[in-house]
C-alpha cells in the first residue's frame, strides 16, 4: 500500500501519465512509478481534504488581520477566550458589563460566530471529498462571507 507521502505526492504531481489502467507518476524517490486509479484519486482526495483545512485557516486568520500559520493567531484567540471568561465572571459574580465591555464581549462573540461558520463549512467540504469526483471539487464554493 503506498504511504501517505506518496500519496501527496501523487497529488502534487505534474507528471502523470495513463497507462492502460494505472497511471505512470514521477515521484522524486521512485521515478516512474505505477499507481491505480484509485491510489491517484485517493492522493488527490487527500490533497483537497489539505488545501480545504489551509483555506479554512487562512479566511479565520483574515478575521484577525494575521497569516494563517502565524503564532500571533493562537495568542489572540487565547486572549479573546480569556476575555470573555473574565466578563462571564463579572455577571456570574453578581455584577454587571458596562456598555463598553458589553459592547467588547459582543464582538468578540461576534467574531467566534464567525470562526464557527468558517471552521463548520471547512469541515463540512472535507466530509464531502471522499464522495466527489476530485477533478471537479471547488473547495472556494459556499464560503460564508
Amino acid at each position: 500500500m503506498t504511504d501517505l507521502i506518496d500519496f501527496f505526492s501523487v497529488a502534487l504531481s505534474t507528471g502523470i501519465n495513463k497507462i492502460g489502467e494505472n497511471y505512470e507518476v514521477t515521484f522524486e524517490s521512485n521515478p516512474n512509478r505505477l499507481v491505480t486509479a484509485l491510489e491517484l484519486s485517493a492522493a488527490k482526495k487527500l490533497k483537497l481534504k489539505a488545501d480545504i483545512d489551509d483555506l479554512t485557516a487562512s479566511k479565520i486568520a483574515s478575521i484577525f488581520g494575521l497569516e494563517p500559520k502565524s503564532n500571533e493567531l493562537l495568542i489572540k484567540q487565547i486572549n479573546a477566550s480569556a476575555r470573555v471568561s473574565d466578563l462571564q465572571q463579572i455577571v456570574i459574580s453578581g455584577g454587571s458589563l458596562s456598555a463598553e465591555e458589553q459592547a467588547e464581549q459582543d464582538a468578540i462573540k461576534a467574531i467566534w460566530d464567525r470562526v464557527k461558520l468558517l471552521r463548520s463549512h471547512g469541515k463540512t467540504l472535507v466530509s464531502t471529498v471522499d464522495s466527489a469526483n476530485p477533478e471537479a471539487f471547488d473547495i472556494n464554493l459556499g464560503w460564508p462571507e
